[in-house]
Protein backbone atom coordinates (compact mmCIF):
# COMPACT_ATOMS: atom_id res chain seq x y z
CA UNK A 1 0.00 0.00 0.00
CA UNK A 2 1.47 3.56 -1.04
CA UNK A 3 2.56 6.05 1.63
CA UNK A 4 1.17 9.24 0.53
CA UNK A 5 1.18 12.54 2.16
CA UNK A 6 -1.37 15.08 1.42
CA UNK A 7 -0.31 17.95 3.16
CA UNK A 8 2.98 19.33 1.84
CA UNK A 9 3.81 22.25 -0.30
CA UNK A 10 6.21 24.08 -2.94
CA UNK A 11 5.47 27.49 -5.23
CA UNK A 12 7.06 27.96 -8.56
CA UNK A 13 10.08 29.76 -9.16
CA UNK A 14 7.49 31.80 -12.28
CA UNK A 15 4.90 33.05 -9.35
CA UNK A 16 7.55 34.14 -6.98
CA UNK A 17 8.90 36.44 -9.75
CA UNK A 18 5.41 37.77 -10.06
CA UNK A 19 5.15 38.27 -6.16
CA UNK A 20 8.50 39.86 -6.08
CA UNK A 21 7.10 42.45 -8.60
CA UNK A 22 4.06 43.00 -7.10
CA UNK A 23 6.16 43.56 -3.69
CA UNK A 24 8.42 46.68 -5.60
CA UNK A 25 4.91 47.99 -7.10
CA UNK A 26 2.65 50.83 -5.55
CA UNK A 27 0.01 48.04 -5.22
CA UNK A 28 -2.06 47.55 -2.32
CA UNK A 29 -0.71 44.19 -2.13
CA UNK A 30 2.94 44.95 -1.92
CA UNK A 31 3.42 45.43 1.44
CA UNK A 32 2.03 41.71 2.06
CA UNK A 33 4.13 40.86 -1.02
CA UNK A 34 7.29 41.90 0.80
CA UNK A 35 6.25 40.39 4.33
CA UNK A 36 5.83 36.83 2.00
CA UNK A 37 9.28 37.43 0.66
CA UNK A 38 11.12 38.24 3.75
CA UNK A 39 10.08 35.12 5.45
CA UNK A 40 12.89 33.41 7.22
CA UNK A 41 14.03 30.50 5.14
CA UNK A 42 11.82 31.13 2.66
CA UNK A 43 13.71 32.46 -0.67
CA UNK A 44 16.85 30.81 0.07
CA UNK A 45 15.15 27.17 0.94
CA UNK A 46 14.51 25.43 -2.95
CA UNK A 47 12.06 23.71 -1.26
CA UNK A 48 10.02 26.52 -0.76
CA UNK A 49 10.22 27.80 -4.33
CA UNK A 50 9.81 24.87 -6.71
CA UNK A 51 12.43 22.50 -6.57
CA UNK A 52 10.97 19.35 -7.03
CA UNK A 53 13.10 17.15 -8.83
CA UNK A 54 15.41 17.58 -6.27
CA UNK A 55 12.83 16.66 -3.51
CA UNK A 56 12.40 13.39 -4.80
CA UNK A 57 15.56 11.89 -2.76
CA UNK A 58 14.36 13.41 -0.09
CA UNK A 59 11.13 11.55 -0.32
CA UNK A 60 13.10 8.22 -0.90
CA UNK A 61 14.69 8.80 2.43
CA UNK A 62 11.60 9.66 3.90
CA UNK A 63 9.79 6.73 2.94
CA UNK A 64 7.11 8.27 1.05
CA UNK A 65 6.02 7.07 -2.22
CA UNK A 66 3.71 10.14 -2.98
CA UNK A 67 3.08 13.78 -2.29
CA UNK A 68 0.06 15.71 -3.24
CA UNK A 69 1.58 19.21 -3.91
CA UNK A 70 -0.37 22.64 -2.82
CA UNK A 71 0.81 26.56 -3.10
CA UNK A 72 -0.02 27.87 0.42
CA UNK A 73 -0.52 31.25 -0.64
CA UNK A 74 -3.84 33.20 -1.64
CA UNK A 75 -3.37 34.57 -4.59
CA UNK A 76 -5.96 37.12 -3.92
CA UNK A 77 -3.52 38.32 -1.08
CA UNK A 78 -0.93 39.05 -3.83
CA UNK A 79 -2.61 39.58 -6.70
CA UNK A 80 -5.20 42.69 -7.39
CA UNK A 81 -6.43 42.14 -10.89
CA UNK A 82 -8.09 39.26 -11.64
CA UNK A 83 -5.66 38.44 -14.72
CA UNK A 84 -3.00 37.87 -12.92
CA UNK A 85 -4.65 35.81 -10.66
CA UNK A 86 -6.16 33.58 -13.02
CA UNK A 87 -2.54 33.50 -14.84
CA UNK A 88 -1.01 32.51 -11.61
CA UNK A 89 -3.49 29.88 -10.84
CA UNK A 90 -2.78 28.27 -14.46
CA UNK A 91 0.85 28.69 -13.23
CA UNK A 92 0.99 26.98 -10.58
CA UNK A 93 -1.13 24.28 -11.87
CA UNK A 94 0.86 23.59 -15.20
CA UNK A 95 3.83 23.05 -13.75
CA UNK A 96 2.56 20.99 -10.38
CA UNK A 97 1.42 19.05 -13.55
CA UNK A 98 4.34 18.69 -15.27
CA UNK A 99 5.84 17.54 -12.44
CA UNK A 100 3.85 14.73 -12.26
CA UNK A 101 4.20 13.35 -15.63
CA UNK A 102 8.30 13.61 -14.98
CA UNK A 103 8.38 11.42 -11.84
CA UNK A 104 5.05 9.37 -12.36
CA UNK A 105 3.36 8.41 -9.14
CA UNK A 106 5.46 10.37 -7.12
CA UNK A 107 3.42 13.73 -7.29
CA UNK A 108 -0.33 14.01 -7.10
CA UNK A 109 -1.63 17.92 -7.20
CA UNK A 110 -4.13 20.34 -5.46
CA UNK A 111 -5.05 23.33 -8.27
CA UNK A 112 -4.61 26.56 -7.02
CA UNK A 113 -7.86 28.87 -7.82
CA UNK A 114 -8.17 32.59 -8.47
CA UNK A 115 -10.21 33.01 -5.43
CA UNK A 116 -12.03 35.21 -4.36
CA UNK A 117 -13.62 35.40 -8.04
CA UNK A 118 -15.95 32.52 -7.66
CA UNK A 119 -17.24 31.75 -11.91
CA UNK A 120 -13.15 32.13 -12.69
CA UNK A 121 -12.04 29.62 -10.00
CA UNK A 122 -15.16 27.19 -11.49
CA UNK A 123 -12.79 27.87 -15.07
CA UNK A 124 -9.80 26.79 -13.46
CA UNK A 125 -10.74 23.94 -11.80
CA UNK A 126 -12.70 22.68 -14.77
CA UNK A 127 -9.46 23.36 -16.45
CA UNK A 128 -7.06 21.70 -14.06
CA UNK A 129 -9.29 18.73 -13.23
CA UNK A 130 -8.03 17.74 -17.19
CA UNK A 131 -4.60 17.98 -16.30
CA UNK A 132 -2.51 14.65 -15.70
CA UNK A 133 -1.81 14.20 -11.99
CA UNK A 134 -5.19 16.30 -10.98
CA UNK A 135 -5.90 15.17 -7.21
CA UNK A 136 -8.35 18.46 -5.72
CA UNK A 137 -7.70 21.65 -5.21
CA UNK A 138 -6.47 23.92 -2.05
CA UNK A 139 -8.87 26.51 -0.51
CA UNK A 140 -6.53 28.78 1.87
CA UNK A 141 -8.37 30.78 4.67
CA UNK A 142 -8.10 34.68 4.39
CA UNK A 143 -8.85 34.12 0.16
CA UNK A 144 -10.81 37.08 1.04
CA UNK A 145 -14.81 35.36 2.21
CA UNK A 146 -15.89 32.98 4.74
CA UNK A 147 -16.31 29.81 3.60
CA UNK A 148 -20.12 29.75 4.05
CA UNK A 149 -20.46 33.03 1.22
CA UNK A 150 -23.06 32.45 -0.88
CA UNK A 151 -21.16 33.31 -3.75
CA UNK A 152 -18.93 30.26 -2.85
CA UNK A 153 -22.37 27.82 -4.03
CA UNK A 154 -21.56 27.52 -7.66
CA UNK A 155 -18.28 26.27 -6.61
CA UNK A 156 -19.08 23.81 -3.76
CA UNK A 157 -21.93 22.85 -6.96
CA UNK A 158 -18.93 21.76 -9.37
CA UNK A 159 -16.93 20.24 -6.37
CA UNK A 160 -20.09 17.97 -5.51
CA UNK A 161 -20.64 17.08 -8.70
CA UNK A 162 -17.62 16.19 -10.18
CA UNK A 163 -17.14 14.57 -6.21
CA UNK A 164 -14.10 16.58 -6.22
CA UNK A 165 -12.01 16.48 -2.64
CA UNK A 166 -11.65 19.91 -1.21
CA UNK A 167 -8.12 20.45 1.02
CA UNK A 168 -8.25 23.94 3.66
CA UNK A 169 -5.19 24.93 4.50
CA UNK A 170 -4.50 27.78 6.51
CA UNK A 171 -2.54 31.12 5.38
CA UNK A 172 -1.96 34.54 7.11
CA UNK A 173 -4.01 36.54 9.03
CA UNK A 174 -5.38 39.45 8.95
CA UNK A 175 -5.59 41.54 10.88
CA UNK A 176 -3.14 39.62 13.39
CA UNK A 177 -3.78 41.60 16.86
CA UNK A 178 -2.67 39.49 19.70
CA UNK A 179 -1.59 36.60 17.59
CA UNK A 180 1.25 38.89 16.30
CA UNK A 181 3.35 38.46 19.30
CA UNK A 182 4.95 35.56 21.12
CA UNK A 183 5.26 33.70 17.50
CA UNK A 184 1.31 32.67 18.13
CA UNK A 185 0.08 33.79 14.64
CA UNK A 186 1.54 29.96 13.06
CA UNK A 187 1.80 28.25 17.24
CA UNK A 188 -2.02 28.83 17.55
CA UNK A 189 -3.33 31.62 15.08
CA UNK A 190 -3.62 29.08 11.90
CA UNK A 191 -4.91 26.13 13.63
CA UNK A 192 -7.79 28.59 14.61
CA UNK A 193 -8.35 29.59 10.77
CA UNK A 194 -8.72 25.62 10.56
CA UNK A 195 -11.19 25.19 13.21
CA UNK A 196 -12.93 28.83 11.61
CA UNK A 197 -13.50 27.30 8.09
CA UNK A 198 -14.48 23.83 9.14
CA UNK A 199 -16.87 25.10 11.19
CA UNK A 200 -18.22 27.58 8.51
CA UNK A 201 -18.85 24.68 6.25
CA UNK A 202 -20.43 22.23 9.02
CA UNK A 203 -22.53 24.56 10.73
CA UNK A 204 -23.96 26.36 7.65
CA UNK A 205 -25.85 23.65 5.53
CA UNK A 206 -22.85 23.72 2.95
CA UNK A 207 -22.57 19.64 3.70
CA UNK A 208 -26.50 19.57 3.28
CA UNK A 209 -26.52 21.23 -0.02
CA UNK A 210 -23.47 19.28 -1.62
CA UNK A 211 -23.12 15.75 -0.51
CA UNK A 212 -20.20 15.10 -2.13
CA UNK A 213 -18.51 17.41 -1.10
CA UNK A 214 -15.92 15.96 0.16
CA UNK A 215 -13.15 17.73 2.62
CA UNK A 216 -9.77 17.09 4.17
CA UNK A 217 -8.95 19.31 7.06
CA UNK A 218 -5.02 20.02 8.03
CA UNK A 219 -3.25 19.94 11.43
CA UNK A 220 -6.05 17.02 12.23
CA UNK A 221 -9.19 19.95 11.95
CA UNK A 222 -7.23 22.80 14.45
CA UNK A 223 -9.44 22.76 17.19
CA UNK A 224 -12.16 21.49 16.32
CA UNK A 225 -12.79 17.52 17.33
CA UNK A 226 -11.27 18.78 20.75
CA UNK A 227 -14.14 21.11 20.68
CA UNK A 228 -16.84 18.64 19.68
CA UNK A 229 -18.84 18.06 22.65
CA UNK A 230 -18.89 21.92 23.68
CA UNK A 231 -20.12 22.62 19.88
CA UNK A 232 -22.79 20.13 19.83
CA UNK A 233 -24.17 21.42 22.99
CA UNK A 234 -24.78 24.79 21.40
CA UNK A 235 -26.28 23.28 18.70
CA UNK A 236 -28.98 21.81 20.48
CA UNK A 237 -29.41 24.23 22.80
CA UNK A 238 -30.36 26.63 19.84
CA UNK A 239 -33.85 27.47 18.55
CA UNK A 240 -34.52 24.85 15.76
CA UNK A 241 -35.25 28.26 13.41
CA UNK A 242 -31.66 29.29 14.14
CA UNK A 243 -29.94 25.89 12.85
CA UNK A 244 -28.62 26.10 9.36
CA UNK A 245 -27.50 22.41 9.32
CA UNK A 246 -29.63 19.19 9.01
CA UNK A 247 -27.94 17.23 11.56
CA UNK A 248 -25.52 17.81 14.67
CA UNK A 249 -21.98 19.05 14.01
CA UNK A 250 -20.28 16.01 15.32
CA UNK A 251 -22.08 14.15 12.22
CA UNK A 252 -20.30 16.88 9.91
CA UNK A 253 -17.14 16.65 11.40
CA UNK A 254 -16.94 12.57 11.29
CA UNK A 255 -17.79 13.01 7.70
CA UNK A 256 -14.54 15.14 6.86
CA UNK A 257 -10.93 13.99 6.54
CA UNK A 258 -8.03 15.11 9.01
CA UNK A 259 -4.14 15.07 8.45
CA UNK A 260 -2.21 13.86 11.06
CA UNK A 261 0.10 16.52 11.43
CA UNK A 262 0.35 17.26 15.54
CA UNK A 263 3.25 15.52 17.05
CA UNK A 264 1.13 14.47 19.68
CA UNK A 265 0.27 11.09 20.47
CA UNK A 266 -3.08 11.91 22.83
CA UNK A 267 -4.34 14.51 19.79
CA UNK A 268 -4.26 11.32 17.54
CA UNK A 269 -6.08 9.30 20.10
CA UNK A 270 -8.74 12.28 20.22
CA UNK A 271 -8.96 12.22 16.41
CA UNK A 272 -9.09 8.20 16.50
CA UNK A 273 -11.70 7.95 18.87
CA UNK A 274 -14.45 10.68 17.29
CA UNK A 275 -14.01 9.80 13.46
CA UNK A 276 -11.90 6.91 12.88
CA UNK A 277 -9.06 5.92 11.33
CA UNK A 278 -10.66 5.52 8.18
CA UNK A 279 -10.80 9.38 8.36
CA UNK A 280 -7.36 10.39 8.97
CA UNK A 281 -4.72 11.01 6.26
CA UNK A 282 -0.73 11.17 6.25
CA UNK A 283 0.46 14.54 6.00
CA UNK A 284 4.06 16.32 6.73
CA UNK A 285 3.40 20.08 5.90
CA UNK A 286 7.01 19.97 3.84
CA UNK A 287 8.97 22.38 4.18
CA UNK A 288 7.66 24.31 7.03
CA UNK A 289 6.96 21.92 9.80
CA UNK A 290 9.62 19.09 8.81
CA UNK A 291 12.20 20.62 6.94
CA UNK A 292 15.01 18.87 7.70
CA UNK A 293 13.81 15.19 8.05
CA UNK A 294 10.78 14.73 5.67
CA UNK A 295 9.94 11.11 7.37
CA UNK A 296 9.15 12.95 10.76
CA UNK A 297 5.46 13.15 9.61
CA UNK A 298 5.68 9.25 10.03
CA UNK A 299 7.44 8.85 13.58
CA UNK A 300 4.37 10.08 15.61
CA UNK A 301 2.05 7.94 13.71
CA UNK A 302 4.42 4.61 13.71
CA UNK A 303 4.66 5.04 17.32
CA UNK A 304 0.97 4.34 17.88
CA UNK A 305 -0.26 1.34 19.61
CA UNK A 306 -3.03 0.58 16.61
CA UNK A 307 -3.60 -2.42 14.59
CA UNK A 308 -1.03 -2.37 11.51
CA UNK A 309 -3.91 -2.55 9.14
CA UNK A 310 -5.56 1.50 10.56
CA UNK A 311 -1.75 2.72 10.25
CA UNK A 312 -1.60 1.32 6.49
CA UNK A 313 -5.33 3.34 5.96
CA UNK A 314 -3.73 6.43 7.61
CA UNK A 315 0.02 6.22 5.82
CA UNK A 316 -1.83 5.62 2.60
CA UNK A 317 -4.61 3.28 2.34
CA UNK A 318 -7.31 5.56 2.92
CA UNK A 319 -6.13 8.87 0.29
CA UNK A 320 -5.42 5.69 -2.38
CA UNK A 321 -9.39 4.95 -2.06
CA UNK A 322 -10.36 8.52 -2.47
CA UNK A 323 -8.41 8.79 -5.46
CA UNK A 324 -9.12 5.17 -7.18
CA UNK A 325 -13.05 6.20 -6.48
CA UNK A 326 -12.79 10.03 -8.29
CA UNK A 327 -10.71 7.75 -11.23
CA UNK A 328 -7.43 10.00 -10.28
CA UNK A 329 -5.26 6.36 -9.91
Amino acid sequence: MPVIDVHCHTTPRSVIAEIQKVARSSSPQAAAARQLLQRPGFLDDPQMVGALDERIPLMDEGGLDTQILSSPFALGNYFVDLGQRSAAAQAINDEFSAACRRHGSRYRFFASLPLPDVPSSVVELQRAARLPGFAGTIMLTNFGLPFHHPSLEDLYAEYSRAKMLMFIHPTRMEPLGRYADLGMETMIGWPAEDTLAVMEIVLSGVLDRHPHLTVIAPHVGGTALYLAGRIDHSYDSAPPSERKAAERPSVYLKRLYYDCICNSRPTLELARAIVGANHIVLGSDFPFWNRERLGDCLKTLNSMDWPEEELALIRGGNMELLLRERGLL
